[in-house]
């Protein structure tokens, strides 16, 4: 999308791709390969977590209230085109803010596999702005849990349809230049 509400930062072809910045032909069991190899451990599932549904799942807080971020490893996101770069929340603005996203690591916490099934791989969610036990990655900033805050800023982004390149790097959190 180059306009509008989103929910996810990164989804596949059968992900909620009316709700996502991107979309990809890549398939989540392979990220979770990749990242598995480099090291990525995720995060336990609390026995909260444990029970919930494996039907699209995301929790938007209650008024007042704020839910916890979703543990897991620190990474950064990279997108890249047309020989320019930018980080990935530097293409989404928070609403409440008036800003793009606070700059730093987004959380990978791995996806549930309920009875046998890598539900990423089912839904096709990679990477959530919003609470997304079932997206491999989390967006742990402020407004983690507020479905109606972030934004594409397409001021920051390539023509629709352009190739994106997208880089998930392990570890702390880099600077990375326009």
């Amino acid at each position: 999308m180059n306009d509008g509400l989103i929910e996810y930062l990164i989804v596949t072809t059968k992900g909620k791709t009316h709700e996502s910045l991107l979309k990809t032909t890549v398939e989540p069991y392979h990220i979770q390969l990749a990242m598995l190899l480099l090291g990525a451990k995720g995060a336990p599932l609390t026995p909260e977590q444990a029970k919930m549904p494996s039907v699209p799942f995301h929790v938007n807080s209650t008024a007042g209230a704020t839910n916890p971020p979703i543990a897991g490893d620190p990474i950064s996101i990279e997108l890249a085109w047309n020989e320019k770069s930018a980080r990935a929340e530097d293409c989404v603005i928070n609403l409440l803010t008036k800003t793009n996203a606070i700059p730093g690591p987004w959380t990978f916490n791995d996806s549930r596999v309920v009875k046998g099934t890598f539900i990423a791989q089912r839904d096709g969610s990679i990477a959530a702005l919003i609470d997304d036990l079932d997206a491999m990655v989390n967006n742990p900033r402020p407004g983690h849990d507020n479905d109606q805050i972030w934004q594409v800023n397409s001021n920051s982004l390539p023509p629709l349809n352009t190739p994106v390149q997208v880089t998930f790097k392990l570890g702390p959190h880099e600077n990375i230049t326009k």
